[in-house]
């Protein structure tokens, strides 16, 4: 069953844990937004309604106290959320706004990688073995929703994102101490000041900024 949009998104399903996006968010997105390759969406190249996915929802990065990863051009993709299509809804989040598609940017560009635009609308993809898979929990176990997720599936997220999304540190938050150790030496997992932290905010900004960079120089390849 695919969640009626209701306009609200991923705001909603954040605010489902009480948890708000950063206040520069804005300003990473639209400097996302402005990068070449990121300007469109990632499976259908729509450029009507470019939205940009946290590929791991920022509400569960910041659950897990890495709300870093907000901030963080590697958890980041362009989809797109054309009426009869919604990519961001659909292959983002498997037409869930509380959970995510855990087989990571690549694997979701690849599965519908050359086939024509009118192959990609929802109703055809619903019935594409690969998303069916990803549904069943094929390659990987589709994630519960943040409320219903059992505190050792919180603290496997939490390793999954130091070792393949390591931190990247701030001027003024260096690692270590940062980031904050999840449900260790006496920590709930419900620390509002860890939960709400990216470890800097201009700080943060100018580690992002770094990120677009060092894509641009990669993506122009040797000159």
């Amino acid at each position: 069953m695919i969640q009626q949009d209701t306009g609200s998104g991923a705001d909603g399903a954040a605010s489902v844990s009480g948890v708000k996006r950063s206040p520069i968010w804005k300003n990473v997105k639209d400097k996302h937004l402005a990068v070449k390759g990121q300007t469109t969406c990632a499976i259908c190249g729509d450029t009507s309604t470019p939205q940009v996915h946290h590929i791991v929802p920022f509400h569960f990065c910041h659950l897990v106290y890495r709300g870093d990863l907000e901030l963080d051009e590697r958890n980041l993709m362009t989809l797109c959320e054309v009426q009869e299509n919604n990519h961001h809804l659909l292959i983002g989040h498997l037409g869930d706004w509380e959970i995510y598609n855990p087989v990571g940017r690549d694997a979701m560009i690849a599965a519908f990688k050359g086939l024509p635009t009118e192959e990609l609308t929802a109703d055809k993809i619903q019935l594409m073995e690969t998303w069916i898979n990803w549904m069943n929990g094929i390659p990987l176990k589709k994630p519960l929703r943040w409320l219903d997720m059992p505190p050792l599936d919180r603290q496997a997220l939490r390793k999954f994102l130091d070792d393949n999304l390591p931190y990247k540190p701030t001027d003024d938050n260096p690692s270590p101490p940062a980031p904050y150790p999840l449900m260790e030496g006496g920590d709930d997992g419900k620390n509002p000041d860890y939960i709400a932290t990216t470890y800097g905010e201009k700080s943060r900004l100018k580690v992002f900024l770094s990120q677009l960079e060092e894509a641009a120089i990669s993506s122009s390849g040797p000159q």
